[in-house]
């Protein structure tokens, strides 16, 4: 009898018709009918899509969400700012849209956030506050928070 896994750490299934492996991950429900939504990504090998099932857990449990090959980095800023607008006060919002338009979204919003590493998220900072004049200490400093 095949291992099984525990409840909540996905499935992993070979799909004849593709001559694939398959590794999903339930990420919740549909609110409006109540259908249970499912993260899946395909490989060729099986240690592949233990791989890419492994990540989808680590993503789910650290993030709450699994990403997906659309989500960009202009989306996520999008819902971060709709989602601490209810509990920030004006003025702070105002300046997390300033640092965000001015800072991070021109050089990174149109990038798919699930391809981001650390060297890319570099690229928006400037090396110290020394090397760029042209940056107020003050945004030199909340960029690198």
């Amino acid at each position: 009898m095949p291992k099984s896994r525990e409840h909540g750490q996905g499935a992993l299934y070979w799909v004849e018709s593709r001559k694939m492996w398959r590794a999903v991950v339930d990420v919740g429900f549909d609110p409006e009918t109540g259908t249970r939504l499912q993260k899946a990504r395909m490989s060729k090998t099986k240690d592949g899509a233990v791989k890419k099932l492994n990540l989808m857990l680590r993503e789910r449990d650290s993030m709450g969400m699994v990403l997906d090959r659309s989500t960009r980095v202009s989306d996520l800023a999008q819902a971060w700012l709709d989602d601490v607008a209810g509990r920030t006060k004006p003025k702070t919002l105002t300046g997390y849209r300033s640092n965000l338009k001015a800072s991070i979204l021109p050089v990174l919003g149109h990038r798919i956030a699930a391809d981001l590493t650390p060297s890319t998220c570099d690229a928006c900072t400037p090396p110290s506050e020394n090397a760029a004049p042209e940056t107020p200490p003050s945004r030199a400093r909340i960029a690198h928070w």
